[in-house]
């Protein structure tokens, strides 16, 4: 469906909905996705499971191993990087974020 506007309607885009007649796209809840143009929050579905990468084991040399990394291609992604980690104060986690030469780009740390 689409978003009304001023001078017709403008299809919702990803990850969003909009019922017939509404005059706004509403997001999806988090965790869930949608085409473009969808016309309910039904269409808004789980996203393709990715894979995880727990690198942090002696055969992947505590991830100093690229073989054993995780690529996902983030700039064309329209899902983005998502995270889940139990909460433990003792541990540090991080994401290493690198292009496709492997030069370190970014990390996430918490």
């Amino acid at each position: 469906w689409y978003q009304r506007r001023v001078r017709g309607c403008q299809q919702c885009g990803e990850n969003s909905y909009s019922g017939a007649g509404a005059s706004s796209c509403e997001p999806c809840p988090e965790g869930l996705v949608s085409a473009a143009g969808s016309s309910s929050i039904a269409d808004c579905q789980s996203g393709p499971e990715l894979p995880v990468c727990d690198c942090w084991t002696d055969a992947c040399g505590y991830c100093t191993d690229p073989s054993c990394s995780v690529g996902f291609d983030l700039s064309s992604s329209s899902v983005g990087l998502s995270v889940r980690s139990k909460l433990n104060l003792q541990d540090i986690n991080k994401v290493l974020l690198f292009d496709e030469s492997g030069q370190l780009v970014g990390e996430l740390q918490w």
